[in-house]
């Protein structure tokens, strides 16, 4: 997976310097006060919404309130959520409800945060595999473009913002994704897998001059987030 430091780049035409953050904070809605934290921890990954709930600990209700939305809030909300989860202890989350389409009112996220034994950690992820395919459009509000232009397996889409299309395939069929042009843009191949995550792609284009285009891949907990938070399109 390409660094993030690039998607910020790539999105926006401007480099952000090491010390930008999130403004809003993460405020704790309900605590556990029984739950003791017994290690530290680094992961937080998505808890399927099948996964037993006696085999987690509940450890607190955790939200952020925020007005508008920048190429970069999104990715920097899911963080700042990673980072107070970890410190009390959590390790795995769910979103527990969201709006982040209100145009009138306060916009918000909201996610419960487990403890997770470790042990169990493979078991949880392992729940995640399938042979869909996600795209996302742009995170934030295109001032230009009613979207991007994308060709998937040769039909062509427009991926609008902050929503994502789903596709079902089979193990063992063949994917063909691209942007812009074959000069300034990017395609990429894929063969379906048997027991193996899905595909999260998404895309950028350069600002200025160049104006080229640009495919990545999300990785599981952020992605699965993010079908939690956004509109399928």
């Amino acid at each position: 997976m390409k660094g993030f430091s690039l998607f910020i780049l790539l999105i926006t035409g401007i480099t952000f310097g090491a010390g930008m953050a999130f403004g809003q904070k993460v405020r704790i809605d309900n605590l556990n006060k029984g739950f003791e934290k017994v290690r530290t921890v680094s992961k937080f990954d998505c808890l399927h919404e099948d996964w037993s709930a006696d085999s987690v600990e509940w450890v607190a209700d955790m939200s952020i309130r925020f007005g508008h939305i920048t190429p970069v809030t999104i990715k920097e909300m899911f963080k700042a959520f990673w980072e107070k989860a970890n410190r009390l202890g959590a390790n795995s989350f769910r979103v527990k409800e969201s709006d982040i389409y209100n145009e009138e009112g306060e916009k918000f996220i909201t996610l419960e945060a487990y403890w997770l034994r470790m042990e169990r950690r493979n078991n949880n992820v392992e729940m995640f595999h399938s042979s869909s395919v996600y795209l996302f459009g742009f995170l934030g509000h295109h001032q230009r473009l009613k979207g991007y232009e994308v060709y998937f397996n040769d039909e062509k889409l427009l991926m609008h913002e902050l929503s994502y299309k789903k596709f079902e395939f089979t193990p063992g069929e063949e994917i063909e994704l691209r942007i812009g042009s074959k000069s300034r843009g990017e395609t990429v191949k894929a063969t379906i897998k048997a027991n193996s995550f899905p595909l999260y792609y998404y895309f950028a284009k350069t600002t200025g001059g160049f104006q080229n285009a640009h495919i990545f891949e999300y990785e599981v907990a952020f992605a699965e987030f993010l079908l939690e938070i956004l509109d399928q399109g």
